[in-house]
């Protein structure tokens, strides 16, 4: 015991070498290193960050005649958060089922709060279930650990267990704390129920237990009803809040003026700044940003940029990313591409790099504005410049903008430059997108072959594990089957199997096989070589076909022989 407290105190003061020969001193006595050393190891190394350091003691600890311990692992636990590498995550899981003695229920009560804050919620459940076996031989349990699973069914939106939950944190006898309550309004608000929120708040109030309200339950509750864009009921709450003796906060203002953006009831916020001005509340960098991102919304642009510029004279704020977006959002809104580069240009001399997000909303609007060269141009000027890398939603915003300036070819090279970058597939927007323009377009055939790609039929080999399938929205493909069956598409085999895939009941093989047996069909029914063109062959194996790819790759696709994308495809496809 006593080598254990010098042990700590060494520790803790940073002193490691001095802790080190401490250790030594210990094995000269003939004493072993016990639980409380080990454990003592483990947290120095997790308040060092030493994950190396951390795994070397697990190590060790494996190797010991006590094993893995409940105290080992609640500490490696509690260094689990939801930017942790998912092998480490998994790793420190899998040490709970290697416990060389009972699990207790603290541990437990740790391990569903852990996969609650990495969203594993098959484990999560799976530690609630044995929580509760644990506390059933029990008359008392912690609140916050019932809080905790109110807030994961909450995130599942499973309305359900949230009141089961909150039942049986009743039966057993616990009351509610500020947290547990907050947890439980939080849930309510997420599973559409903030009605239900506001009535449990205010049958709190009234049983007597006000003591646990407070300024972020009511703040959740506002926050619901201004997602529902329900601004009356906003200043309700405030008033019931108010009514309690509890005063809003930056955040709770913040909230009510969001909600006054949501619902375009701008004409409200002068009473709200006289009520925070009252209140002693200060407006923050999010309060003017909020503004005027609602005034974009509410198209008074012009209220928007004159509080910019106020703002901008005063400098008693630092002006971040997301006031500059929510002007280049409002320019968006009302087209007004000369004006949003002018706030680009500002945006980038005070310092502040634009990131995905900036780039998405410049792309839409230079495209809609059929300005796709500049789309094109500050997409690559960004990534040389501020070395960003382009994300799916940019990706796609340069694809839709593409298609919006009929340059079919264009965006098919983007989307093969976006699957060269990411290593995978795209989502299931960005080939829904890609699909529409085609058909819009009158490239029929190059649709076909993004939605068998999407369906994992044809795809080159990518750098991915497994076979990977995103599909593409019900209606483009509901689209596409029109188009088949209007005699416009001439790979009908192909894309019968996409439709096979897509939609097992056949529902959309029958709308594709209407009328298309009708006159003048006939000879547009004739299967055509693949997207693939020269590079794509068929072979059969047992009667049945199958893609040869060891001989095709993405050099082969700008082929100038090749009948691809550029080839006959198009041609037809825009002739009809």
């Amino acid at each position: 015991v006593t080598f254990n407290i010098m042990l700590r105190s060494l520790l803790c003061a940073g002193k490691r070498d001095e802790a080190q020969f401490l250790l030594r001193d210990m094995r000269e006595h003939g004493l072993s290193a016990n639980k409380v050393t080990i454990a003592e190891l483990l947290s120095d190394r997790t308040r060092a960050n030493d994950a190396e350091g951390v795994w070397r003691i697990v190590d060790w600890m494996q190797s010991t005649e006590f094993g893995i311990t409940n105290a080992a692992c609640s500490i490696l636990l509690k260094r689990i958060t939801a930017e942790s590498p998912a092998e480490e995550v998994d790793r420190t899981f899998a040490l709970i089922e290697q416990l060389s003695e009972p699990l207790d229920e603290a541990l437990c009560s740790q391990a569903v709060e852990a996969a609650v804050r990495t969203q594993k919620t098959q484990l999560a459940s799976r530690f609630m279930d044995t929580l509760g076996t644990l506390r059933s031989k029990k008359t008392s349990g912690s609140a916050a650990t019932f809080g905790s699973m109110i807030k994961l069914h909450g995130q599942n939106t499973d309305l359900q267990q949230v009141w089961s939950t909150w039942k049986l944190m009743h039966e057993k006898g616990i009351s509610p704390s500020s947290v547990t309550l907050g947890c439980m309004v939080e849930a309510l608000v997420n599973c559409s129920s903030v009605e239900e929120a506001a009535k449990l708040v205010r049958e709190t109030a009234s049983n007597g237990d006000s003591s646990i309200l407070n300024t972020v339950i009511y703040s959740s509750i506002i926050k619901g009803f201004a997602q529902a864009k329900q601004a009356e009921k906003c200043f309700r709450t405030l008033e019931e809040m108010e009514a309690q003796g509890i005063p809003g906060n930056t955040i709770t203002y913040n909230t009510l003026l969001d909600a006054c953006a949501k619902c375009g009831t701008m004409s409200r916020v002068p009473a709200i700044f006289e009520k925070m001005k009252q209140s002693d509340v200060e407006p923050d960098r999010i309060t003017y940003s909020t503004l005027i991102k609602g005034y974009c919304v509410a198209g008074e642009l012009d209220c928007a940029f004159k509080l910019f510029e106020e703002l901008k004279a005063d400098g008693k704020l630092d002006l971040d990313e997301i006031v500059y977006n929510s002007l280049l959002d409002g320019c968006s809104r009302k087209q007004k591409p000369q004006k949003a580069m002018e706030y680009l240009q500002d945006m980038i001399s005070v310092g502040i790099q634009p990131s995905n997000y900036t780039l998405s909303i410049m792309v839409k609007l230079l495209g809609r504005a059929k300005r796709l060269n500049e789309a094109l141009k500050l997409a690559e000027d960004y990534r040389q410049e501020f070395n960003l890398k382009l994300n799916v939603q940019v990706f796609t915003c340069l694809m839709q903008a593409c298609l919006l300036n009929k340059k079919v070819q264009k965006a098919l090279d983007i989307y093969k430059e976006m699957i060269g970058e990411l290593g995978r597939l795209p989502d299931r927007k960005a080939h829904t997108v890609l699909v529409d323009g085609c058909l819009n377009a009158g490239a029929f055939e190059e649709a076909v072959q993004v939605c068998r790609c999407a369906y994992g039929f044809g795809s080159p080999e990518l750098s991915v594990r497994g076979s990977i399938t995103v599909g593409v929205e019900p209606k483009a493909l509901s689209d596409l089957a029109n188009k088949v069956a209007a005699g416009r598409v001439g790979s009908v085999e192909e894309v019968m199997e996409v439709f096979d895939v897509a939609d097992p009941s056949g529902k959309l093989r029958a709308k594709a096989s209407t009328q298309r047996e009708r006159p003048g069909a006939t000879g547009s029914a004739k299967a055509e070589e693949g997207w693939k063109g020269a590079a794509k062959q068929r072979k059969k194996e047992g009667g049945e076909e199958k893609w040869d790819w060891d001989s095709w790759s993405w050099d082969q696709w700008d082929n100038n022989k090749s009948r691809s994308w550029k080839g006959e495809w198009t041609k037809k496809s825009r002739g009809r």
